[in-house]
């Protein structure tokens, strides 16, 4: 990137340090519930009495909070700890009125509400100092080489400052903490706990057993180390904000590079600071803080699928130890409560990362790419999470031919799901351009694309549990009242946007955009054209003529409900591929808002040709808007290829003939 061009804002979006700590503690959390569950079985567990299922849930969940305690507790007493260790003085005993009051002044500077704690090393002539502390007791350490650099080199002095200052604003001080300390508690607490109940296991057991465990470990441990390694990346950049030039922070890298040794790409990933000349390059070009790519996906995956088994296994105990019932409804309910906590997870990891991408690519006038990495990333994360997790995937998922089938729907459904993110990105930036911040577009999008997803895990999720009962997998789907808001919310949410068109064009560009001034007019035109009109009528018309239809049959003495489950499928599969593929931008969203609107006018034939009460009516409606949604669904995708590749084929031909 040139030195005059505007530098991408990558603190308007939830930042990479902000993931990776969250995949680790889900991942600590997930690993513990098992252990200290399996804990209650190899060893507090009389075989010879009965299973309490309410005390194996106090074990887990007492356990997990007992590893979290602990990390807390760690955490707390460290500050404390670091000071008498390394003998810190506090930096008055140094009788330099001067020096604290430049860093009074450089607080004021960067906006931190009150002076941190500064210590002293006295015997220490490095320059390295560093942030540490606790919530409500931060603190800055500076060795005596650092502190000299006040007289000599007072530039030097400031750009070390400022960075640990931006860790301080950024929140990096607890992360960085609570990452170090949740990794000792993990080892202290759970691992301990896992190996004594391995030694009443069959050695079969312990050797696949402590496989996991290595994988496990590796896992969080590479997790921590990126937490540790990206926050330098963010500090750079928030220090440079406050120093405009950023030319004491670079001359500072600069130096620093020349007598530090250089690092290959495998070894980068086992070292807690990132490489100087990485840091340099972020410092100038902060655009690959905004995308994300393959190996974040797959951590993702990997991270989501290790809790995901156990919080199962959680509700399930939870459920026995409350009630006996054998409600169908409580029981679904249980199941959808983890692939709503997984859909959390995975929405915030890697949705937020869709969006960054996505707006780094719209900034700059390119097209966006890399979405499809994201969903194959995440697809085999979750595969192989599974086959490694605690837990380790189920006999039915052990057939190798069932495996591949459940991990190519995954694969097509999750890249499907996050082009169908980057592509509403795509309509409200353009929108959030012209506004003082994007938080509140993305994260509406992000809540609706939660909802879609978690509905997707767990449809999914069911299907394989009823593989052999297609009238349960028919019934938890068609009727249920989720998937309808999920089909409403895939064209809801872009298609909204058409509401605020007009402030494209006619609004300046915020400032929020970039880090830095430009002395040049920026223009961040609009990336697609959505024509609602159009596809409410020809919806509309779809609907229509199947609503004479379903009277022409009622008038002829037919059943009315079976009838109109399969023409609402028909209407709403030729609907939406007529739309998808006569538009040329977004035709899947378009299609899927004409078959929604079919559907809709069709399903007033229930009320105005039966005799059914509000709720058994509203019932049967939702089954009517499933039935044809979820076939329009692969419906719209297979359109929009098809028209693609004859549109290509075509600009092909007439360049051809051209030539």
């Amino acid at each position: 990137m040139k030195p005059d061009t505007p530098r991408l804002n990558p603190f308007e979006f939830p930042g990479n340090t902000e993931f990776r700590f969250i995949l680790l503690i889900v991942a600590v959390i997930g690993a513990s519930l098992f252990i200290y569950g399996d804990f209650y079985n190899s060893v507090i567990w009389d075989k010879a009495s009965d299973f309490s299922p309410g005390i194996c849930v106090l074990w887990m969940i007492g356990g997990s909070i007992l590893t979290l305690a602990v990390a807390l507790g760690i955490y707390w007493w460290l500050p404390d700890w670091k000071i008498k260790k390394e003998r810190m003085r506090s930096l008055r005993d140094r009788n330099s009125p001067e020096l604290i009051g430049y860093l009074d002044d450089l607080r004021r500077e960067a906006g931190l509400s009150r002076l941190p704690n500064f210590f002293w090393g006295v015997l220490d002539q490095t320059k390295a100092g560093y942030a540490f502390g606790r919530w409500g007791y931060l603190c800055v350490y500076l060795p005596d080489g650092l502190v000299n650099c006040f007289e000599e080199n007072r530039t030097e002095f400031r750009a070390a400052l400022l960075h640990e200052f931006a860790h301080i604003y950024n929140g990096d001080v607890h992360r960085t903490y609570l990452s170090f300390t949740v990794w000792w508690a993990f080892l202290i607490t759970a691992l301990p706990t896992f190996f004594i109940a391995l030694l009443r296991s069959p050695l079969e057991r312990i050797f696949g057993m402590s496989g996991r465990v290595v994988v496990l470990f590796l896992l969080i441990y590479l997790m921590r180390n990126s937490v540790l390694r990206v926050r330098e990346f963010y500090a750079d950049l928030r220090a440079s904000i406050w120093d405009s030039q950023s030319s004491a922070l670079r001359l500072a890298l600069e130096s620093a590079e020349r007598s530090s040794e250089k690092l290959g790409s495998w070894q980068r990933i086992w070292v807690t600071h990132p490489d100087l000349g990485d840091r340099q390059r972020i410092l100038d070009n902060p655009n690959p803080l905004l995308q994300m790519g393959f190996w974040d996906a797959f951590a993702t995956g990997m991270a989501t699928m290790i809790p995901f088994a156990n919080f199962v296994a959680l509700a399930i105990l939870t459920r026995q130890s409350v009630t006996s019932s054998s409600d169908f409804m409580l029981g679904l309910f249980i199941f959808f409560v983890p692939a709503l906590i997984s859909a959390i997870l995975i929405i915030y990891v890697i949705g937020a990362g869709t969006w960054r991408t996505t707006f780094a690519s719209v900034a700059c006038g390119k097209s966006v790419r890399g979405i499809n990495k994201l969903g194959i990333g995440l697809a085999l994360g979750i595969v192989v999470g599974q086959q490694f997790s605690f837990v380790g995937a189920s006999k039915f998922l052990s057939n190798p031919l069932v495996l591949l089938l459940w991990g190519g729907l995954l694969l097509i459904s999750l890249t499907t799901f996050f082009q169908w993110i980057a592509a509403g990105a795509m309509i409200w930036l353009p929108i959030a351009a012209t506004s003082q911040s994007p938080r509140i577009f993305y994260r509406w999008g992000l809540a609706i694309a939660g909802g879609i997803l978690a509905n997707l895990l767990f449809g999914m999720f069911i299907t394989l549990i009823t593989w052999n009962a297609q009238s349960s997998a028919h019934l938890i789907t068609a009727f249920n009242p989720f998937i309808s808001l999920a089909l409403i919310g895939l064209w809801a949410y872009p298609m909204s946007s058409w509401f605020w068109r007009k402030r494209i064009g006619h609004f300046p560009i915020s400032e929020w955009l970039f880090l830095d001034s430009s002395s040049q007019p920026i223009i961040l035109s609009q990336q697609v054209q959505l024509k609602p009109t159009l596809a409410l009528i020809i919806g509309s018309v779809g609907g229509l003529v199947g609503y004479l239809l379903v009277f022409i049959f009622v008038a002829l003495g037919g059943n009315i409900i079976d009838f109109i489950f399969a023409l609402s499928v028909c209407i709403q599969v030729l609907v939406a591929g007529f739309v998808t593929a006569w538009m040329r931008h977004l035709g899947s969203i378009h299609g899927l808002f004409s078959a929604s609107i079919a559907a809709c006018i069709m399903s007033i034939s229930v009320f105005t040709h039966t005799n059914f009460n509000l709720v058994d009516a509203l019932f049967i409606v939702t089954g009517i808007f499933n039935s044809g949604g979820l076939v329009a669904v692969p419906t719209v995708l297979i359109a929009s290829v098809i028209a693609s590749c004859f549109r290509n084929s075509k600009k092909f031909r007439v360049k051809g003939v051209g030539n």
